[in-house]
């Protein structure tokens, strides 16, 4: 789950320095990178990890290693979209400099 939120932040700074002529090819080359790294992240690693072990429907095989990934990325990562930490962040620090009122630093 960190890597895929990371791979989105290495994704978005690779694809500026490519220097697209419009907004739309920079979506698009961040869309197209981002799907075959989550790709690569989410399919081919848990089928090289467990390639030399015979017993794929065991604890430990491929089968239950795909399974709890599935279901972290059908859950955790909607619910991390939906709490969006760095907006709580701001909000909290916006409150702060509030209730300072005279003795803020901010202004």
């Amino acid at each position: 789950m960190v890597v895929n939120n990371g791979l989105r932040f290495v994704v978005r700074r690779f694809s500026l320095s490519e220097k697209h002529s419009t907004l739309t090819a920079y979506n698009l080359s961040v869309a197209f990178k981002l799907t075959m790294a989550r790709f690569i992240n989410t399919s081919v690693i848990p089928i090289v990890v467990n390639y030399t072990y015979e017993e794929y429907f065991n604890a430990g095989g491929l089968i239950p290693d795909v399974f709890y990934l599935i279901l972290a990325i059908s859950f955790v990562d909607p619910i991390m979209y939906w709490i969006d930490i760095p907006f709580i962040l701001r909000k909290l620090k916006r409150k702060l400099a509030i209730r300072s009122g005279e003795n803020c630093t901010l202004t």
